[in-house]
Order: C-alpha cells, then structure tokens, then sequence
C-alpha cells in the first residue's frame, strides 16, 4: 500500500499530492508503531510530495505536524530548513524530535528568521545558545535573552553579557533573569509577586545558569503548596506565571497537578492546536478567567489575533470538565502502555 502511494506521489498534480500528502500523513501518525521501513517510505513521500504543493499548502502542512513527537527525524529536518521561514519556523519552534546537533546545524546556516525560530523554542540546551548568540541578530538575542528556558554555558552567558552592553533591551532582560533568581535566595519561601513581577535593575546576571534555575524550581514548589492548602488559586498561580512569560514553570504547576509529564503539558501549550492545553487545563479544574491568562502567553508567543483568542475561550467554556478528565486519564493510560 505504501509503495503504491509513493508511485502515486511521483505522477500526480500538484492537489493531488497535497490531498495524497495529508491522508499519508494522518494514516501514519495514527498508529501506534511502525516498521523502520514505513518510516522511510513515509519519508520517501514527504519528499517527493512536500516540494510540489503551493506554499500555503506547506505551511499548514507544517503546523500539522510540528508537535508530533511521531514524526521522522529526516522529515522534520526537511521542513525545519525549508527556504521558506514560515515554514520552517514552526517546526523550530515546536518539533521535539530535531536534535541539538539539528539545532546548531541550521543555526549556523540558515537565516535570520530560522535563527530566530530556534530561539523561541520552550526549552533550549547550552550547546545550542552557543550556537545562537554566536549567529544570532539582534531579534534572535534578544528574544533568546528573554526565554526562561533557554540554558547558558559560561562562555555563553559571558558573551550574552557582551551584547547586553550594546543592547539595553538585552540588559533588561538579563538584569529580570538576576533579579529572580536574587531575590529568591535572599529568602526562605518566595513572595512570589516580587519574584515574578520585578523588572530589575543593575548589572547583567553573574549567576549560573544552575544557580539561577533552583530558586525558580524553589518558587514552582512552594506555588504548588500554596495551591494544596489553598491560599493561592490556580487562576492566581496561572495569572502570575503567564504574566511572567514563563512557560515552563507554567507547565510544571499543571503537569504535575494532572500526573502528566512537565513535557508534555509543554508541548501542548505552545503548538498552535489549542485542544490539548484545553483539555489539560480543565482537567485540573481551572476557570475561564485562568485560561484567558494561558491564552494571553500563547497570543504571545504565537503571534496569535485577539479574535482567534477569544474563539478559543469560549470553545474552553464549552468544554465540560468531565469531559476533559476522561481525555486526560486516557492520555495517561495509553502514555503508561508506550
């Protein structure tokens, strides 16, 4: 069946490739294993077919499958250094299986806009900053600056600390970053508002990166505590992380409150598909008013409209919570089986 598919590939126009290309790849990803040589010819047929459909075509094609934790390397590595950034920017943001060796690949050959893409990903390791800061413009750094998930090395942070003395929207993301992580080790449990909302001044961080992220991980604990005995609600907790931009710790406090790993809940929270971060939310029992503050993080990062935002509160209002907590106890069941 695959192999009369990729011959169909090879001969049809240009529609039917996009309608062939789309039908192979929902076959594909809906089952649960695949033989190394269904990988490869679905490969085959992303080749072949990818290439010959019109741009928006691509492009929905590549938000398609840009959270699939699913697809083969050799496709996402394709997309990721499509010439087109609209294209390839969604996998660089989002797609789990390109490696950091990807990852300092195409950062040291591809444009401004796929240096960029990189830098907006949820969690970046210290081999690929390097990479960054040394090919990254001012966009890039600066929004590389600024991502709470973003790991330095001491040549990285030294050489950040460099361009933030040129660039004094890179000092003042530095300068939060320090600003954090001070005033969590000058105390015993955090006040989260000061630790979260203060802007900063001073110098650029001399902190590790392993210094900075415990009194965050400090942080994240005691928001948990605070939601198990009451005196915060997740609403509050949600408002102040996504105030915040952090992601991560946002997807920390709802990955563990719903027994669904950190990254996971990451995952689904910055793929352009809503669903998942909607089922995930309320499964946990968040309101409309904490979900709003969730999608303000999204619109954000996403580049996403006030209208497309409001359609997706109110689908989240129509979505029982019962019917939420049955998707997720299906997700970790069948997460428990794999």
């Amino acid at each position: 069946m695959i192999h009369k598919l990729l011959e169909l590939a090879g001969d049809h126009s240009a529609e039917s490739r996009r309608r062939l290309l789309f039908a192979v790849t929902d076959l594909f990803l809906s089952n649960v294993t695949e033989s190394p040589a269904a990988v490869e010819d679905f490969s085959d047929i992303v080749a072949i077919s990818v290439d010959g459909i019109a741009d928006d075509d691509k492009v929905a094609y590549a938000k398609r499958v840009a959270p699939e934790t699913r697809l083969p390397s050799d496709v996402a590595k394709k997309l990721a250094t499509d010439p087109d950034a609209a294209v390839a920017a969604l996998i660089l943001r989002l797609s789990p299986v390109l490696s950091d060796e990807d990852l300092v690949a195409i950062a040291g050959t591809h444009s401004p806009s796929h240096v960029l893409a990189i830098a907006e990903r949820a969690m970046l390791s210290p081999a690929v900053t390097d990479a960054l800061i040394d090919t990254g413009d001012d966009a890039a750094i600066r929004r590389l600056s600024s991502n709470e998930g973003a790991q330095f090395s001491d040549r990285g942070m030294s050489d950040l600390m460099k361009r933030a003395k040129a660039d004094p929207a890179v000092l003042a993301n530095l300068s939060k970053r320090r600003a954090g992580a001070s005033s969590e080790q000058a105390k015993g449990p955090p006040t989260v508002a000061g630790g979260l909302q203060s802007g900063g001044g001073g110098t650029p961080p001399q902190a590790s990166p392993q210094r900075e992220a415990q009194p965050r991980r400090l942080e994240v604990k005691h928001l948990l505590a605070d939601l198990e005995n009451g005196t915060r609600s997740l609403d509050e907790v949600a408002a102040l992380l996504t105030d915040a931009d952090r992601a991560f710790d946002l997807a920390r406090v709802i990955g563990t409150m719903s027994g669904v790993p950190d990254a996971q809940i990451l995952k689904v929270l910055l793929e352009p598909d809503v669903a998942g971060i909607a089922v995930a939310c309320g499964s946990v029992g968040m309101s409309s008013e904490g979900f709003r503050a969730v999608l303000k993080l999204r619109a954000a990062r996403l580049t996403q409209s006030a209208r497309q935002t409001e359609r997706e509160l109110q689908g989240f209002e129509e979505l029982p919570r019962e019917v939420s907590e049955h998707v997720m106890r299906f997700l970790k069941a069948r997460a428990q089986v794999a």
